[in-house]
């Protein structure tokens, strides 16, 4: 499930509120209670590269909840699956755009 201008406010670890976008959800192979979130806070590394942070996001009723408690072998999940998204959600926009 991708989401197109979604954004949710967080603290970061000075207890400042950080906005940030959801860039892509990727559905749990062992659990239905949640899905990851591949997000960012308006970071970019030394070469503007922007820099992508993972959650788990649980919903519960018509709330959500972001837990950051992803493990190693979780994270390497969620690149195996970012990657066709990403290709997917270029694809998608060179579509739009030739329209």
């Amino acid at each position: 499930m991708d989401y197109d201008n979604w954004k949710f406010t967080t603290k970061n670890k000075n207890g400042e509120d950080v906005e940030c976008d959801i860039i892509t959800t990727i559905e749990s192979p062992t659990s239905s209670d949640y899905e990851y979130v591949v997000f960012n806070d308006g970071t970019v590394d030394e070469n503007d590269n922007i820099v992508f942070m993972y959650g788990k996001l649980y919903k519960n009723d018509d709330e959500y909840e972001l837990h950051n408690n992803v493990n190693d072998a979780e994270l390497v999940y969620i690149k195996k699956m970012l990657g066709p998204k990403i290709t997917q959600h270029i694809l998608d926009a060179f579509k739009e755009g030739e329209e």
